[in-house]
């Protein structure tokens, strides 16, 4: 059985995958985490003081909101490019991974990748442009033929 090719950033690549997955994972389990957590003070509340069931429900509104919250800081913590000024290009990396062979791109679309699309796209632009032009010059001629069939 054959096996992949060993190429340079293999590695990192799978250790920033492996970690952008536990991050999410992570997250994931704070804020459910927090909900349970506030229901049971809430619970607890109830329990203590006999205020049923508004401890539960204050307690599920407050676990909730930080829960939220929670989703909110992982989301800009894994996607830092989608700030909220909303100037940033897609297209452009700006996630930068630190690991034992310095700094690199996050796991994406690489930068040779990303130029070669973007390069494609440009090359079309162009090819569009010039078949525009040659629809152009057609028209021009065979108005320039139409005039000049009617003067002679």
């Amino acid at each position: 059985m054959s096996h992949p090719p060993d190429y340079p950033g293999r590695q990192r690549l799978k250790r920033v995958a492996a970690a952008a997955g536990s991050d999410a994972y992570r997250g994931a389990f704070e804020a459910i985490g927090s909900v349970l957590i506030a229901c049971a003070f809430g619970y607890w509340v109830d329990s203590r003081w006999d205020t049923k069931p508004f401890g539960l429900l204050i307690g599920a509104a407050a676990g909730f909101a930080a829960m939220v919250l929670r989703l909110v800081r992982l989301g800009k913590e894994l996607y830092p490019e989608s700030g909220e000024t909303g100037d940033s290009d897609p297209g452009e990396p700006t996630a930068q991974v630190a690991d034992d062979l310095g700094f690199g791109e996050a796991p994406g679309l690489s930068s040779v990748l990303r130029d070669e699309i973007h390069g494609a796209d440009e090359a079309r632009e162009g090819e569009r442009a010039g078949v525009r032009e040659e629809q152009s010059d057609r028209e021009n001629k065979r108005e320039n033929n139409r005039a000049n069939g009617r003067t002679q």
